[in-house]
């Protein structure tokens, strides 16, 4: 004998066979018995939506092997979470220092003088490549401002996309670790370690050695 208990239960949005999409609610008291559910159709698209955007969360908030991030409990599973967010936070720290420096030195960041502007134009830049390339001859000094400014761009856009992650990965450690001689030679041995520059080249070593191909590009083709 059926209760009068309004029990309806949730299932995926689907199309029936009308082409009509159908959704599954449950609203059972706790202790009631469980009764066969109801399955009303679906009168918004909305619905639809908000279920497929709630799949797409839960594979997001996922390790690469596809456990649940929020119920991680063995060391093993939550190495494997901390490899994927510390691969996706340098690509991102890498990939948009070179960024925010290509467009510092574009003219895209501001004009010079202005607050957070080091160089404001591509002329200036040079100024600052010759003083860190003091040891190079003048005329090599566009050569190297030039070279230096395409790899950047180029790289920063790989690193944050996670595109080709291992090439840009270790192109981006040697393109560290040219600068950071360079200022030791030019400014002394401490400069590049004032700045970061061989941490930063450690940290893109890192990222073409183990990094994780979790969340790029990389990972989608």
């Amino acid at each position: 004998m059926a209760a009068s208990t309004g029990i309806e239960a949730v299932a995926p949005c689907r199309a029936s066979s009308k082409g009509d999409a159908h959704e599954i609610t449950e609203n059972r008291r706790p202790g009631s018995p469980r009764l066969a559910p109801k399955v009303r159709a679906l009168t918004h698209p909305w619905d639809c939506a908000m279920m497929a955007t709630t799949e797409t969360l839960r594979g997001v908030l996922r390790t690469s092997r596809g456990q649940p991030i929020l119920k991680l409990q063995s060391a093993e599973q939550r190495a494997s979470l901390a490899l994927d967010l510390l691969s996706l936070g340098s690509r991102a720290a890498l990939g948009v220092s070179f960024l925010l420096s290509v467009s510092d030195r574009l003219g895209f960041y501001g004009n010079p003088g202005e607050r957070g502007v080091s160089w404001g134009t591509f002329e200036r830049f040079l100024g600052y490549a010759a003083k860190v390339n003091a040891f190079a001859p003048a005329w090599m000094i566009p050569f190297l401002g030039t070279a230096a400014t395409v790899l950047e761009l180029l790289l920063g856009v790989t690193l944050v996309l996670g595109l080709a992650l291992r090439w840009a990965a270790f192109g981006s450690a040697g393109l560290l670790f040219l600068f950071g001689s360079a200022m030791a030679i030019s400014f002394g041995i401490k400069s590049p370690f004032d700045y970061s520059v061989f941490a930063a080249m450690c940290c893109a070593l890192f990222l073409g050695l183990a990094g994780s191909n979790r969340w790029t590009v990389d990972s989608l083709l």
